[in-house]
């Protein structure tokens, strides 16, 4: 029990971590953080504050919205920016917006010579 103490301590001063508060309207949308989805208990993730990662909120009927969050390192220690996300998801209005999925090829066709 103690060396598992001791290992955890130890990550902490190597990955510096911080908890990011995940406020959203409405409040069942959808939020994956690093493209993991995260239930309504967890909307405060401990993240790796070294690090970038991205928030993405969604919900039927509304605009997507997708946050990233980036390590500032301004004080010397690293520190995402947002500290927090707080995101108020606006309704798509029927005739004037229009959401496209795009999926990307993994690599890119031959040219034809």
């Amino acid at each position: 029990m103690a060396l598992a103490a001791l290992l955890v301590a130890g990550c902490a001063l190597i990955f510096p971590f911080q908890r990011v508060p995940i406020e959203v309207n409405p409040a069942d949308a959808e939020v994956f953080v690093d493209g993991k989805a995260v239930g309504a208990r967890d909307r405060s993730p401990n993240l790796r504050a070294d690090k970038d990662h991205s928030v993405f909120l969604k919900r039927d009927g509304y605009r997507s919205e997708l946050v990233i969050l980036r390590p500032d390192r301004s004080d010397g220690r690293p520190r995402l920016e947002p500290m927090a996300v707080r995101v108020d998801l606006r309704p798509l209005v029927p005739g004037r917006d229009l959401e496209v999925e795009v999926e990307r090829p993994e690599t890119a066709p031959a040219a034809k010579p």
